[in-house]
């Protein structure tokens, strides 16, 4: 009889050494690019959103950004726990209508996470989002995550 649990091996690093290196650089030099590119999407689904144009294309950036966001507090990082719970209503509300359309606190409630989200970005290490991203996975997996506009 087989064993039923699977075996995963660790990952193995060629050069462990550059790898904690880049992993204490700000993710902002190291990747500039990545953060240009994602605050422009992030910026493009909010856009969209206060437009009462926003698609689940849209919906899912904003959705991600919040997951990185409270991915973060887990951590430890950021200390915007009100911001990051109002946010997830807004975005819940949101989500749960026919079509996606906004109300007043709730542009503001995620427009001010989103500028959070920006400065955090710029401040945080390749390795801290490596943390959060494997957070994110955690939790999906463990089966703990909120889905965002369920309907009740």
């Amino acid at each position: 009889m087989r064993k039923k649990s699977k075996y995963k091996p660790k990952q193995v690093f060629v050069n462990p050494v550059a790898y904690a290196v880049e992993g204490a650089k700000l993710l902002a030099e190291e990747h500039p690019s990545y953060v240009t590119e994602l605050k422009i999407k992030n910026h493009a689904a909010m856009l969209a959103l206060t437009r009462g144009e926003a698609t689940k294309r849209d919906m899912d950036c904003l959705i991600q950004m919040y997951n990185i966001m409270d991915a973060f507090r887990v951590l430890g990082i950021g200390g915007i726990e009100q911001e990051i719970h109002t946010t997830g209503q807004s975005i819940s509300s949101i989500a749960r209508r026919n079509k996606f359309l906004a109300t007043g606190p709730e542009i503001t409630a995620i427009n001010t996470l989103m500028d959070y989200h920006d400065e955090l970005i710029e401040h945080i290490t390749v390795r801290q989002l490596e943390m959060a991203v494997k957070e994110i996975q955690r939790t999906l997996k463990a089966g703990k995550a909120e889905v965002l506009g369920a309907k009740k």
